[in-house]
């Protein structure tokens, strides 16, 4: 194996664990409204953190998108917000349902959607073919994942005498409530690597003026990241 193949399959399970860990501290700040939790996770990790990265990898940020035209940037903002949401709803999800099960499905979905779609819509060529047909078998294999465990958590419930969520926010919602809240923010959420897909004149115009592909992948995180941060903050 190359270096850059391992190097790559290195940041990819560095980027899975961060992922999969970064609701741990809601469990611990109990003093905490979400809004608070929610308010700095937003302006940290979508704005702030977006932008310095940008500045510190990227050409003259204001050359890179004066040379792009509008729709790429206005579909990859757009994609953004739905994003936002769904992040939003992200956070609502985990609290209505737990981090152990509504975890598991919003992630499931988002993984499946974000990697199904973009390939049917901007190259449907590739559906039938070999890496195709695996990325649809691994796509059901997530999905069945998440109705084993909607089932085994709705069994769970009815075993301890659960008939409604609590939550951070106050209020109630029913298993099922809860389990839709989930599932609508696995598939807002997906849309963030229609942002990608549709980015690409971005980085295009980001690489012809010196920057590597790598690093001009950040001129499309600085259209998106704020863009999903603003409906996160408001």
């Amino acid at each position: 194996m190359s270096a850059a193949f391992l190097g790559g399959l290195f940041w990819l399970v560095l980027a899975g664990v961060m992922q999969g860990v970064f609701p741990l501290p809601m469990k611990y700040t109990r003093v905490w409204k979400f809004e608070h939790l929610w308010f700095w996770y937003a302006l940290l990790g979508f704005v702030v953190l977006p932008f310095v990265i940008a500045w510190v990898t990227v050409p003259p940020l204001s050359e890179v998108y004066s040379r792009v035209a509008s729709p790429p940037l206005l579909w990859t903002a757009a994609f953004g917000v739905t994003w936002g949401i769904g992040s939003v709803l992200y956070g609502l999800g985990i609290d209505a349902l737990g981090l152990t099960l509504g975890f598991p499905i919003m992630t499931a979905l988002t993984t499946a959607l974000g990697a199904f779609i973009p390939m049917v819509v901007l190259t449907p060529g590739m559906v039938w073919q070999r890496s195709g047909l695996l990325t649809i078998a691994g796509n059901l294999v997530i999905i069945g994942g998440v109705i084993v465990c909607t089932i085994a958590g709705s069994r769970r419930d009815r075993q301890l005498g659960r008939t409604e969520t609590s939550n951070i926010l106050g209020g109630s919602r029913s298993f099922a409530g809860a389990v839709l809240l989930c599932v609508v923010a696995g598939i807002l959420s997906a849309t963030f690597n229609f942002g990608y897909a549709f980015g690409e004149p971005i980085v295009q115009a980001t690489v012809r003026l010196g920057a590597s592909r790598d690093s001009a992948l950040n001129a499309v995180w600085l259209v998106m990241l704020p863009a999903g941060g603003a409906v996160n903050l408001a």
